[in-house]
């Protein structure tokens, strides 16, 4: 797979260079540039998720590594499958919560992981910033993988308990910092890092959130799967925050991927939405919500999508569509799910069904399947306060409560988080 930056085509790579790397040098997001074709692949029927997985990047990964390697570790990497189920004649969820942090960020940073853990011979410093579910995902991932050491920086007080806890009660090479600020803060800091030639010098970095291509690649895997599951057109409705999910959903799209226009379902960090409707993008401060892992007001992954748009010369309105979905719909829309179907979904998922109704209620054809991100005892408050029941935690998320935690609080401040890094890492 050769790559490119999004801010200079001929500054290329291949796959491994891209995922070494992370962030392209001139500060761009790497974009694969390759035309693939996986309509053949999607006719053939693995028995299973490993199996698919592996048959799919052997197509997209040619040339990057042996079969036996790559095999291995598409085995490795997906010890858990996707799940979809039809919770009415019209609408299916896609059940991503059954990785080890119960959120679809298992899914690219088991990859990741995995991946790395083969191929990096020399240590190197993953940072990430999270707004909840990245954090815990590759810190569980990561963790006690060899020569890799994950800094993890979270905006304090802003992501719930049990995302918390499922990256500070780890230790070892995984180094916790709680910002004082917002996730916005918390990417900036790491971005800062990126575009520090003197701090890359010094420390071997890369990331593992959705800037860095080796997450977005695997996610694309469980859009290619549901589709082979469904007869007849869809549209995928993807909860959306950093847009990286939702641009995994349009390179599958791309690869051969038969589905309509994207539905985009944003919590009041509406960034995305406005600028679909006035073609005039304006970052925006990020504002809390119940969906607190969407709480995106610059959303990373903009810049992956409007290049997706500018190769393939359509405009962003024939690709996707979205809404914003305030947090009292989210509340309605979690309680009826429950009351209707006895159905708990998370904050985010919530926003996801709002809108395929809202859609199928305005004429929408065809099916709807929304992506469930995570599951929703990650989010027992919230869920609590919309319907007065309080889902159980998943089995890999018990017991937590138990452990003991290990974070340090800093300022959102860049040369103190670069300071904090060359005083541990230099």
């Amino acid at each position: 797979m050769n790559l490119c930056s999004t801010r200079n085509k001929s500054l290329r790579v291949n796959f491994s260079e891209a995922v070494a790397s992370g962030l392209a040098s001139d500060g761009g997001l790497f974009y694969p540039i390759d035309s693939i074709d996986l309509r053949r692949v999607l006719e053939s029927d693995p028995p299973s998720f490993q199996d698919f997985a592996f048959t799919v990047l052997s197509e997209l990964l040619a040339g990057e590594c042996t079969s036996e390697d790559l095999e291995a570790i598409a085995h490795e990497a997906f010890y858990f499958s996707p799940d979809m189920f039809t919770i009415h004649e019209r609408i299916s969820l896609l059940d991503l919560s059954t990785g080890k942090t119960a959120a679809f960020k298992d899914y690219g940073a088991s990859f990741l992981a995995s991946w790395m853990s083969r191929f990096q011979s020399d240590p190197v410093v993953i940072l990430t910033a999270t707004s909840g579910d990245t954090g815990s995902a590759v810190a569980q991932a990561f963790y006690n993988k060899r020569n890799i050491s994950v800094v993890v920086l979270f905006p304090e007080g802003k992501i719930s308990q049990i995302q918390e806890r499922q990256m500070t009660t780890l230790g070892d090479n995984i180094d916790c910092l709680a910002v004082n600020g917002s996730f916005d803060d918390c990417q900036a800091m790491v971005k800062a890092c990126f575009a520090d030639d003197q701090l890359r010098d010094s420390i071997h970095i890369s990331s593992a959130n959705s800037i860095n291509i080796g997450r977005l690649i695997p996610q694309s895997l469980y859009y290619l799967y549901a589709r082979k599951r469904i007869e007849g057109d869809i549209r995928f409705c993807v909860p959306s925050g950093n847009f990286g999910n939702m641009v995994a959903a349009m390179f599958a799209r791309q690869w051969g991927m038969d589905c309509d226009p994207f539905l985009a379902a944003c919590n009041e960090n509406d960034t995305i939405p406005s600028f679909l409707s006035s073609d005039t993008y304006a970052a925006k401060p990020s504002i809390e919500t119940y969906a607190t892992a969407m709480d995106v007001g610059n959303p990373s992954n903009f810049e992956r999508f409007m290049f997706l748009c500018e190769q393939r010369s359509i405009s962003p309105q024939k690709l996707v569509s979205a809404i914003s979905v305030t947090d009292d719909q989210i509340l309605e829309t979690i309680r009826r799910y429950y009351e209707m179907y006895g159905q708990f979904v998370c904050p985010h998922t919530a926003t996801g069904l709002y809108y395929a109704e809202q859609e199928l209620d305005k004429g929408l054809e065809g099916h709807v399947v929304c992506v469930s991100t995570a599951h929703a005892g990650k989010f027992r408050e919230t869920v609590h306060k919309a319907c007065g029941h309080t889902p159980d935690l998943p089995p890999q998320l018990q017991g937590l409560e138990d452990k003991p935690t290990h974070k340090k609080n800093i300022d959102a401040n860049i040369e103190q988080f670069k300071q904090h890094l060359r005083k541990r890492y230099g």
